[in-house]
């Protein structure tokens, strides 16, 4: 999920849990948690491609952060009398790990179980931006900051609640898309992702043994549109031939994402965090001199 909404949950969670009279220093300490895993960013795994793989993997791990959460916790009171708490316990233990489960819901692909497993889930059904998420935490945070003492957890857990429900609602509305979609598929393997800044209108990508199929369906809809066919971008890609394509690693990311399309002879495309084209792309070229980088 983007940077604001990490920071936004992190520190809903301070001002839940914190004692109202610290409900600043809950803000500061628990929008610091929030978005400490993503720092994994600045680390150079090695090359384009590696930094893209394993983005999200120990700094997202739930076996590790429970663990950092606790030393940041002991570092944090010997610094500041007032977090040597139990309460402060449960916001620092909150505040980091709860980063990873939002995370799931979008499709970029988190290894929650690093290093035991080295997969990255993710359950797609939350656009990486979506405002609808991240305002009402926004709000109960201002509000919170504002209101009298005794309003304040409760406000800030109100934010949590709605934010939470919309989270739900967005993972049974793809479950009702792909449920409609099934038939139409035929049994092949099928993803549903929101489009941008909503859970309304849903991207259907059907993957078949040698192309994929691309539509879209709003959830007043039966039957999804563009999908029964080859789609534009693939017919200027490869003339719809569908040449089946084999990828070689690094290339191995979410296993619900994986797709790919001629473009010339020595590229492939491989569909990324939005499935199949839709979003960022990385492009990996087959060079002479050997190995495989971004294109």
């Amino acid at each position: 999920m983007d940077s604001l909404s990490q920071i936004a949950l992190g520190a809903a969670i301070g001002l839940a849990i914190a004692p109202p009279n610290q409900r600043r220093r809950a803000v500061l300490y628990g929008a610091a948690l929030g978005t400490l895993p993503d720092l994994d960013a600045l680390i150079a795994f090695g090359g384009p491609v590696e930094d893209f793989t394993y983005h999200r993997s120990f700094s997202h791990s739930l076996l590790v952060l429970p663990i950092v959460a606790l030393l940041l916790h002991a570092l944090a009171a010997r610094l500041d009398a007032a977090v040597r708490t139990a309460r402060w316990r449960w916001i620092f233990l909150l505040a980091l790990n709860t980063h990873p489960l939002l995370d799931w819901f979008t499709i970029y692909g988190t290894q929650l179980f690093w290093p035991l497993d080295p997969t990255p889930y993710g359950l797609g059904s939350v656009f990486i931006i979506d405002p609808l998420y991240t305002l009402p935490l926004l709000i109960a945070i201002a509000w919170s900051l504002w209101a009298r003492r005794e309003r304040v957890q409760r406000i800030a857990r109100g934010g949590l609640i709605v934010s939470c429900a919309y989270l739900g609602w967005s993972a049974f509305a793809q479950t009702l898309i792909e449920s409609r979609v099934q038939e139409q598929a035929g049994g092949a393997p099928l993803l549903a992702l929101p489009t941008p800044f909503n859970t309304l209108l849903w991207r259907v990508v059907i993957r078949e043994p040698n192309r994929y199929r691309v539509g879209y369906l709003n959830l007043h809809d039966d039957e999804v549109s563009g999908a029964g066919k080859n789609s534009a971008q693939q017919r200027r890609a490869g003339g719809g031939t569908g040449r089946p394509l084999d990828l070689p690693p690094p290339a191995r990311f979410h296993p619900r994402l994986l797709c790919a399309r001629p473009l010339r002879r020595d590229y492939r495309d491989v569909g990324s965090t939005h499935g199949c084209g839709t979003g960022v792309r990385v492009c990996i070229r087959n060079r002479a001199a050997g190995g495989w980088s971004v294109a």
